[in-house]
């Protein structure tokens, strides 16, 4: 048996939950939630399972759009541009540029020597590869690998993996 506090704490959209429920039942177990009246071993409690799964979807889709609509509001405000860059890669290049080693420039300048590669990182895959997202450009040690279409998959570590398009 797979026993969970919540069913929207399990998957985020309906067709994840009702995959975990296949891959349960396949397995010869069935899934309870201890705060709801939720047992999929009767065909009450699979019904009760699929009402709540799509009104936990529909809840998480108005959360988004209104997060979507703040997001707009802000830019168009002004308001959200993020933080500002402490460091300019350009000044880090320059010092690269002179002979100065990673641990040298990171003293000079008063920063941690993994933000020296990680601006080192940027300016070489802009200027090599050309690509950028959202924020700038992409360390190109962050590319996992490379899909069919040209585009590179990258590793984002809030959401797990995302996606980088060539310019």
């Amino acid at each position: 048996m797979l026993l969970v506090t919540r069913i929207d704490r399990l998957a985020r959209s309906i067709g994840d939950l009702q995959d975990i429920v296949r891959a349960v039942k396949a397995k010869g177990a069935a899934l309870k939630a201890t705060e709801q009246p939720i047992d999929t071993s009767t065909a009450a409690g699979k019904a009760f399972l699929d009402m709540l799964g799509v009104f936990a979807e529909f809840e998480t889709n108005l959360r988004r759009e209104r997060q979507l609509e703040g997001i707009a509001d802000a830019k168009a405000r002004g308001v959200y541009n993020g933080r500002k860059a402490s460091i300019d890669p350009a000044k880090v290049k320059d010092m690269k540029a002179q002979g100065m080693g990673p641990s040298a420039i990171a003293k000079t300048l008063k920063i941690g020597r993994a933000s020296v590669y990680r601006a080192l990182g940027r300016l070489k895959s802009a200027e090599g590869r050309g690509m950028s997202t959202a924020r700038g450009t992409a360390n190109s040690s962050h590319v996992v690998r490379r899909h069919r279409s040209g585009c590179a998959i990258v590793r984002v570590r809030r959401s797990g993996c995302g996606v980088l398009w060539d310019r």
